[in-house]
């Protein structure tokens, strides 16, 4: 790549490029940098349950807060309850 083209790339992204302060940082900023970091890792998810964001961000319904209990732990562990959203 020549100089031309690192100027002209310089020159598109430029106005993009913004150095972020701890007053532009919030919850939005962070979990955004967070997606685009741990992309294809399924950490969104877990971040996006635990803030309480799963439905209002992804339009997710409600039972996918809490995952199955799988038929063979219940079979193991009598006293487990299938998750409410889950039960049949």
């Amino acid at each position: 790549m020549g100089i031309e083209e690192n100027e002209e790339m310089d020159e598109d992204y430029g106005s993009q490029l913004t150095a972020e302060t701890p007053a532009t940082i919030d919850i939005n900023f962070i979990l955004d940098e967070r997606s685009r970091e741990f992309y294809g890792e399924g950490y969104r998810w877990f971040d996006l349950v635990r803030l309480n964001r799963l439905e209002s961000d992804l339009g997710f319904e409600r039972k996918y807060n809490k995952l199955p209990i799988p038929a063979k732990e219940r079979s193991l562990n009598k006293l487990l309850n299938q998750n409410s959203y889950w039960a049949n």
